[in-house]
């Protein structure tokens, strides 16, 4: 199994992922990492009906996922995961999930939180784990398409704002 992208987005399975993202990277697979929409019958079946026939499509809790990723080594499938937000990627990074590099898609702007990119708003505990997980040695970095132009979201605040977060 290769991960060919890992992506947070908060609308997990949408336009972007689907026309731009998946035949970009040619994944084989969909995996959404989602304890709340493990839950919801109705959000995985309408999820199952926005993939493609010829994807596969998993979606499983944050533990489920960790062993999907680091079990599956052994097999020529190309994965998309998909995650809802930072606190979902830290929680995987905490229980040893093979991540080398992350995308941040889109986080949308909600009370509390600044925009920095025209779909990426954080807060200061999102930017503070972002810290951590660069502090892992694992990428960052932010797009809305494969296509557009690799933002180093951490550099980008720091200039931004004037401040070294």
């Amino acid at each position: 199994m290769s991960i060919v992208l890992i992506r947070i987005d908060d609308r997990l399975i949408h336009g972007q992922v689907i026309e731009g993202w998946l035949k970009t990277v040619h994944a084989d697979r969909i995996l959404v990492v989602s304890d709340e929409v493990v839950a919801d019958k109705i959000q995985k079946q309408l999820m199952g009906l926005a993939v493609p026939e010829n994807i596969k499509l998993t979606i499983a809790d944050v533990e489920k996922s960790v062993e999907i990723i680091n079990d599956g080594h052994d097999t020529k499938e190309r994965i998309l995961v998909l995650l809802p937000d930072i606190k979902t990627a830290s929680k995987m990074i905490e229980l040893k999930a093979d991540i080398e590099s992350l995308n941040l898609g889109g986080l949308h702007w909600s009370q509390g939180k600044t925009q920095y990119l025209k779909a990426v708003s954080l807060d200061e505990k999102d930017i503070e784990q972002l810290k951590e997980i660069k502090k892992r040695g694992i990428e960052i970095e932010s797009r809305a398409l494969p296509m557009d132009d690799r933002i180093d979201i951490l550099k980008f605040i720091e200039e931004k704002s004037g401040i070294k977060k």
